[in-house]
């Protein structure tokens, strides 16, 4: 019985000395700053990494943060601001004191790429001198001779290049520039009051369904419309001299309306801006007495109109 009372005793005895001996724990803070590389305050955001903690944005006054209430032990903390690379730090937090940490943010390299061009005549390909604008930042540059020129130093995005040149229309050219690329850019003038024949353009015989095989040249010829959006085209058909004058005329007609109906259909050209009209074989530029000059006559014309 002895020992059954005295086992108790000694049992409470340890857990008194343990409870009263133990140390209590408090949390810890950790503050900081964020700067740039010039020690000017920076708005970021900053997080403590592995842990549900909501993330914090730096005063914009003075770039400063804090996280309150943590438990003693190794956090990385992690700030992120626009433009600049991101960094993290490993922090330890000790029992009711704040730690500092301060983040010098470096800025980001800028990335960037250019355009290298050539303008020339459309139809004689002669390399032309023309005022070339990036109109979405307003900066000009003027072809050499040569008809090269380059834009350096351009933030990624899409450009539209406004190109300008004495007699010759005005054209604007959608463009892309990609991070650490030379873009080429192929900038095609064209003459005010030009008539550009669309050379094999073919139709069924006696017909006026257009053959698959023209539909890459139908295409090219859309996208002068759409690089000149201020230009009207008279559609022209033309045929050589088989035949009667009035069965060539009625076929022109109808050829040159299926060209029209092409640019409309295919490429959504507003039909406003196109006209079609037939001239059968009144406008010869061979000569119909040979094989080679009746195909010469066979065509179809793209006018731009003044």
């Amino acid at each position: 019985q002895f020992g059954l009372k005295f086992s108790p005793r000694i049992s409470a005895s340890i857990s008194y000395v343990g409870i009263k001996g133990e140390k209590e724990v408090k949390p810890g803070i950790i503050a900081g700053i964020v700067t740039d590389e010039e020690n000017a305050c920076l708005v970021a955001t900053v997080r403590i990494l592995y842990t549900d903690r909501p993330k914090v944005i730096t005063e914009s006054e003075t770039g400063t943060f804090r996280f309150d209430d943590l438990k003693p032990g190794i956090y990385e903390v992690y700030a992120l601001s626009e433009g600049y690379i991101n960094l993290s730090n490993k922090v330890t937090v000790t029992s009711d004191k704040t730690t500092y940490v301060e983040f010098r943010m470096k800025r980001k390299e800028r990335e960037t790429g250019d355009f290298i061009g050539n303008v020339f005549d459309i139809e004689t390909k002669a390399p032309v001198v023309a005022k070339l604008s990036l109109i979405k930042i307003e900066l000009t540059v003027t072809s050499e001779i040569t008809g090269l020129f380059e834009f350096n130093n351009l933030e990624p995005g899409v450009y539209e290049i406004k190109a300008e040149a004495e007699g010759y229309e005005t054209g604007y050219y959608p463009e892309v520039i990609e991070s650490n690329e030379k873009t080429e850019v192929e900038i095609g003038m064209v003459k005010r009051g030009a008539v550009i024949t669309l050379k094999g353009i073919k139709f069924d015989f006696n017909k006026a369904i257009i053959k698959p095989e023209s539909y890459p040249i139908l295409d090219e010829a859309a996208d002068i419309l759409k690089t000149h959006p201020d230009i009207k085209v008279e559609l022209q058909g033309h045929t050589d001299s088989v035949g009667s004058d009035a069965y060539n005329l009625k076929l022109s007609d109808a050829r040159a309306k299926s060209v029209r109906d092409y640019m409309i259909q295919k490429h959504n050209i507003d039909a406003s801006r196109l006209s079609a009209q037939g001239y059968g074989e009144r406008k010869p530029i061979g000569d119909n007495r040979t094989k080679e000059g009746r195909n010469q006559n066979r065509r179809v014309d793209f006018h731009i109109l003044k």
